[in-house]
């Protein structure tokens, strides 16, 4: 189905309302698949699966809508993190975003408190390998949610450096969400 030829069927000629019907019939097929269709590769993010899908049927997330997948082990960009955290909290401050930088553990959460304001009330070391006190703030508001990473890497560590995968970030976001 053609939308460039849904819209020359229209009546009328203003590219601003062509558009808005563009959008907005987008988001009904969208939400129509959403409800019906789930990824199709999120058996690999099993310990994940049930978060992601959570936030798919939200409608907090998407999936690409020709390949049906949401790439779960690939690395977090900046321009998906801004997205799904302006669908998840709706008051979050917008922000100024680099389409293709993949974001490390800790500027995702850097990103996240930028946004949203969440920051954690706890002051103390947590984390091992988070050294700079200046970074807790960010770093503890996975211990305020109860989140734990999945990786199978040592007990309180957060390897802040590692980039985060887009099944971490769903992960994060769905658990804030559920407090």
């Amino acid at each position: 189905l053609k939308w460039v030829y849904i819209f020359k069927l229209l009546p009328f000629n203003t590219g601003n309302i062509k558009l808005n019907l563009f959008k907005w019939w987008k988001k009904i097929a969208a939400y129509t698949v959403t409800k019906t269709k789930t990824a199709s590769d999120l058996a690999s993010a099993k310990d994940y699966k049930t978060q992601i899908e959570e936030l798919l049927k939200k409608m907090i997330i998407k999936i690409d809508d020709t390949s049906w997948k949401f790439l779960p082990n690939e690395q977090l960009r900046e321009s998906d993190a801004t997205y799904w955290i302006k669908n998840a909290f709706p008051n979050a401050k917008s922000n100024n975003w680099q389409k293709f930088k993949r974001l490390t553990r800790l500027e995702f959460l850097k990103l996240l408190n930028k946004m949203t304001g969440i920051k954690s009330l706890f002051t103390w070391v947590w984390f091992r390998d988070v050294t700079n006190s200046a970074d807790l703030k960010f770093t503890n508001i996975l211990i305020d949610y109860n989140i734990k990473f999945k990786d199978k890497f040592w007990k309180n560590y957060l390897q802040p450096n590692n980039k985060i995968t887009r099944a971490e970030a769903a992960y994060i976001i769905a658990k804030i969400l559920s407090k």
